[in-house]
């Protein structure tokens, strides 16, 4: 997954239900930060200086 833009707040993108982050990268500055959901979805997030950021998930 991909997304090409970041708001103000950062990016964020989320695996789909029953997948795990196999890795993300923040584009142009940043680290991601990997969390869960409340829902037990996997998250990633970038800082609000990435100009995107893009998401590799995988079904266990």
């Amino acid at each position: 997954m991909r997304s090409e833009t970041c708001p103000a707040s950062g990016c964020a993108i989320a695996c789909a239900s029953g997948e795990v982050f196999v890795s993300a990268y923040c584009l142009k500055a940043g680290a991601p930060v990997f969390s869960q959901g409340a829902d037990g979805t996997a998250t990633a997030s970038c800082p609000s200086e990435s100009t995107g950021m893009v998401g590799f998930c995988a079904r266990i």
